[in-house]
């Protein structure tokens, strides 16, 4: 069971944590009463700067159907710009806090479908260039099928940026697939395509994001990860590299 961090948007160009390491996530809960802790390294370049994130996100499972989790880090930027988006800095990222449930599992397990509800505070400071400095709230529709060692994710999002000024000039669409492959007890193949879409449309800014990669079983409950991928559109970043590991108890 994998939690990412939902690419809830930003009005200046951030990095979308990709966690366990997928951005798109599964229909899977965390089991009642079981703690999962995703954490790592990850490193964006944009065209004119760089970032490095120590994202962390626990994540507890309150029920069989329901499970809460955050997601926090620190962050270090290194670039050479004229604004403060795009200077050396270092400092936390946004709070996200998400909950998931879910909704419908076939008596086969083969499909499962939830839905993840997200909401980031704007901790990071914006005058730096390191946050929004404003609230946003999404959520997301979440469809995985199974076959034997292959697992398809669905999903498909909405988050409403900077919910308190209202309007929705800054709202995105979040649209996502991720095929998982698992070649062995302990190696599994991930790849994820997704796009994020303005609230406004195509022509206004959309974003389209690919990346793959490997995780390893370390032992029964400890996972290790690697992705690495790249993405296309406007302030996107041109290359993302992700190390990270999941351990659950």
């Amino acid at each position: 069971m994998r939690r990412p961090f939902l690419a809830l948007v930003a009005s200046v160009p951030s990095v979308v944590f990709a966690v366990s390491p997928l951005t798109v996530d599964d229909a899977d809960i965390v089991p009642r009463g079981h703690w999962q802790f995703n954490g790592g390294w990850q490193y964006t370049r944009f065209s004119d700067y760089s970032l490095q994130t120590l994202p962390f996100n626990p994540v507890l499972g309150l029920t069989g159907r329901c499970e809460l989790g955050f997601t926090f880090g620190h962050q270090w930027r290194t670039g050479d710009g004229e604004d403060a988006a795009t200077r050396d800095d270092s400092g936390i990222t946004d709070l996200t806090l998400s909950t998931k449930w879910s909704l419908r599992r076939t008596t086969d397990e083969r499909f499962r479908l939830s839905v993840r509800l997200d909401g980031k505070l704007p901790a990071a400071p914006e005058s730096r260039g390191l946050g929004s400095g404003e609230a946003d709230f999404g959520g997301v529709l979440i469809a995985t099928h199974s076959w034997e060692r292959t697992h398809l994710d669905a999903n498909i999002g909405y988050t409403a940026a900077g919910i308190a000024k209202g309007g929705a000039d800054d709202d995105q669409w979040f649209v996502a697939l991720a095929l998982r492959r698992e070649l062995s007890e302990r190696g599994t193949l991930l790849g994820e395509a997704y796009g994020l879409i303005p609230a406004g449309g195509w022509e206004a800014s959309a974003s389209f994001h690919v990346n793959g990669g490997v995780q390893c079983g370390v032992r029964e409950n400890l996972l290790v990860s690697a992705l690495i991928g790249s993405s296309v559109g406007p302030s996107s970043p041109n290359l993302n590299v992700y190390l990270g590991f999941t351990w659950e108890f």
